[in-house]
């Protein structure tokens, strides 16, 4: 695709510019996976030996860069559908997530019954958003891309038929956790109950971003006499890979005047982020010492 205006794009996770997307404006637009992303269609971006910690996003517009989720580290951007309707699932796998879910194989894909591309990309994105996970295969995570567990692997080595009813009771808990994590990750339904303040008048101008809690309550400054009110302290140190997205979507900012969206978008993102650590140990919960060892 060649575009004639701006494009909508991520830059990092969270953060959304206009960039000139086509050969015209990139020495490599990467336009096999872009194109799609232009249509909406999603993608998981992942990190792979990386000194950085790990990270997992997924994006539905076009990447601005090759480092969404590293400051140092490239990302790799894998699109959940290829051309047209059909899904980038490995049938590998999808043969072993029928087997784990006792369910015959359709056609022509090769889903197990009664799955869609976004089930599968749901439980992916609740696994990897599991605190347990992280720590237990942190080693791992840092020199090749992640593994997804499709059974009980504590269960599996003695009750094989206990273990696979197991998974498809956890299979159907982690659905709606990964999609509310995904949904939250492009923004969508966020919760209007833990969006953020600005209400005090001024240049609305991005001076130096700080966080401090004033009379109970988080406070991000950009300059002397503006904020945002009600951040949580986890909040503000939350990160994507190697990124603190609350303080440096700001400090990318620097020297500039917020407007309306800007302000919007913060506040949005800041929810989104709250919400996200919520969900992370719910599917603790239902993940760890499940899909493995307890932790």
């Amino acid at each position: 695709m060649k575009a004639a205006k701006p494009v909508l794009s991520v830059y990092r996770a969270f953060d959304l510019r206009y960039m000139l997307y086509g050969d015209y404006a990139f020495d490599y637009p990467r336009s096999e996976i872009n194109d799609l992303l232009s249509h909406g269609s999603p993608a998981l971006v992942t990190t792979k030996q990386t000194k950085e910690e790990f990270a997992a996003l997924v994006i539905d517009k076009p990447a601005a860069q090759h480092k969404l989720v590293t400051p140092y580290d490239g990302s790799y951007v894998s699109p959940l559908y290829l051309s047209g309707a059909t899904p980038n699932l490995a049938p590998d796998f999808l043969a072993a997530l029928a087997q784990a879910l006792r369910r015959p194989v359709t056609q022509p894909h090769g889903l197990p019954e009664g799955v869609t591309p976004e089930d599968v990309l749901a439980y992916v994105y609740a696994v990897l958003h599991a605190p347990s996970y992280r720590s237990r295969y942190a080693g791992f995570l840092k020199s090749d891309f992640p593994r997804i567990p499709l059974t009980n692997q504590a269960l599996a080595l003695t009750d094989k038929a206990h273990a696979a009813i197991d998974f498809e009771s956890t299979w159907r808990a982690l659905l709606p956790l990964g999609q509310q994590l995904i949904d939250l990750h492009l923004l969508k339904n966020v919760p209007t109950n833990a969006r953020v303040k600005f209400a005090v008048q001024g240049s609305n101008e991005v001076e130096k971003p700080r966080f401090e809690v004033c009379n109970g309550s988080g406070r991000v400054w950009i300059n002397a006499s503006q904020y945002f009110e009600g951040v949580p302290f986890d909040t503000w140190q939350f990160k994507v890979g190697g990124y603190q997205v609350c303080e440096k979507w700001l400090k990318d900012r620097k020297g500039r005047q917020l407007d309306f969206a800007d302000i919007q978008h913060y506040s949005r993102v800041v929810a989104a982020l709250t919400r996200t650590r919520e969900l992370m140990q719910e599917i603790d919960t239902v993940a760890n010492g499940q899909l493995w060892p307890l932790a």
